[in-house]
């Protein structure tokens, strides 16, 4: 076959619109700048300046090519979805990575009875994945996303209030951790549907893949972010009593940033959802 003689294409537009990068580059820049950040946290020397300036600049030119097209830090819609999915699963995640430290070293459990308290939390986001498509529930789509904000923010916060008094408040800590659990089976699915509902056809596969993308980097940073707060406060490792005391601030951090996560939640605005359609067509 003879080819057509067609001009050149112009440059492509998705990539003009979300930073100019190839998803391969920005991604790798991205993973890069992750790891940076986390090595800035683990030093506390002149060092990590410089670790968290190449951070910075990292995470700064290849996140745009990751992020939805007119990303904006304080924006709207998916640009909210993004930024709610990457706080609340960054918080959830951040507090998992020591919960099985704090209920063995200062709650005094077994390591069996720990990964026990675990998996009964686990029955909270069962519920909430389920209780986020009855049809009956008769919420948007948006606020189911805020309701399991509130909850994964309420949870903890009673998983913090018992990590400053160790050895106290264990019904705290489990109750915490199912109410945590609730929250977040109620917005991972549902952060999932805002971006079906507020994504154009042909930029459906690049909105997911953003929000996979938030939720890696949450779950990365806020997880170091959790590990610095507890290095800083830890001089001795064996010291029970600085276990007990860095706790604390520990989880009062993660339930700030879920917080914070519950802010941007109500900024994703009205989206519709579609549970409710079987309840209107068996009428």
């Amino acid at each position: 076959l003879r080819r057509a003689d067609l001009p050149a294409p112009d440059a492509d537009p998705e990539l003009s619109a979300r930073g100019g990068l190839s998803p391969l580059l920005a991604a790798l820049m991205v993973a890069v700048g992750a790891a940076s950040l986390q090595i800035a946290g683990q030093r506390f020397d002149a060092w990590s300046l410089a670790w968290l300036a190449a951070a910075v600049l990292l995470l700064g030119f290849g996140l745009p090519t990751l992020l939805p097209r007119g990303y904006r830090l304080l924006g709207t819609g998916l640009a909210a979805n993004v930024n709610t999915r990457l706080l609340i699963t960054g918080a959830f995640f951040g507090a998992e990575t020591f919960l099985t430290l704090m209920l063995t070293r200062a709650e005094g459990l077994e390591l069996t009875t720990a990964g026990l308290a675990l998996t009964i939390g686990s029955i909270g986001w069962t519920v909430g994945s389920w209780l986020q498509s009855r049809p009956w529930l008769m919420l948007r789509r948006d606020q189911i996303v805020s309701v399991g904000g509130v909850a994964t923010a309420a949870g903890l916060s009673l998983v913090a209030t018992a990590a400053w008094f160790p050895g106290s408040l264990l019904w705290a800590v489990v109750a915490g951790w199912v109410i945590g659990g609730l929250g977040m089976g109620l917005q991972m699915s549902s952060t999932n549907l805002v971006v079906m509902e507020l994504s154009p056809a042909a930029e459906l596969g690049a909105n997911t893949s953003s929000l996979q993308v938030g939720e890696a980097l949450g779950s990365s940073l806020v997880a170091g972010l959790a590990g610095t707060i507890f290095a800083a406060l830890i001089v001795v490792s064996d010291d029970e009593t600085r276990l007990g005391v860095a706790f604390g601030p520990v989880f009062t951090a993660m339930a700030v940033v879920a917080v914070l996560g519950l802010v941007a939640s109500l900024r994703i605005g009205p989206v519709v959802n579609h549970s409710l359609d079987n309840i209107s067509t068996s009428r």
